[in-house]
C-alpha cells in the first residue's frame, strides 16, 4: 500500500504489473480448466498519448512534452499489440507482446520480456 509516500511512477508500474500478475494467472487457469478461452498480455511501449500530458505535473510535464516530440511513437503504432492480441491468428495464449526497438519502447511487435516478478506464482 502507498499511504505514505506515494509516488506516481511507482503506482503506474505497480498497476502494470498487477496487470501481467493476472493475465499470466488468468492464462493458467483457463489451461488447468479446459476451456476454449484464451489470455494474452500486450504494452504498447513508449506511445504518444495523453497519459504523459494530464497526468504529470511540474518538470516531468515539461520533460515528457520534448521526450514525446524526440521519442514516442504514434499512438495507433502503440495499438498494434492489442490488436495482435485480439485478433491475430499468430498470438500464442499466455504470450506478452509489445514492440521489440529502443528497449522495448518502439518498433516492430513480437515477444516481450517479462520480469522475474510477473512469474511469482504465489504473488499471482
Amino acid at each position: 500500500m502507498m499511504t505514505e509516500n506515494y509516488s506516481p511512477t511507482y503506482a503506474y508500474g505497480q498497476s502494470k504489473l498487477a496487470n501481467m500478475l493476472y493475465a499470466l494467472e488468468l492464462d493458467r487457469k483457463l489451461k488447468a480448466s479446459d476451456r476454449q478461452v484464451t489470455s494474452y498480455a500486450c504494452h504498447p511501449g513508449y506511445s504518444d498519448t495523453s497519459l504523459q500530458s494530464t497526468g504529470p505535473t511540474g518538470f516531468w510535464k515539461g520533460m515528457y512534452k520534448v521526450t514525446n516530440a524526440l521519442m514516442a511513437q504514434p499512438a495507433a503504432k502503440g495499438a498494434i499489440p492489442t490488436v495482435l492480441c485480439a485478433a491475430g491468428t499468430e498470438a500464442v495464449p499466455g504470450a506478452y507482446y509489445g514492440p521489440t526497438g529502443m528497449g522495448e519502447s518502439r518498433g516492430p511487435v513480437s515477444d516481450a520480456l517479462v520480469s522475474e516478478k510477473a512469474l511469482n506464482e504465489a504473488d499471482a
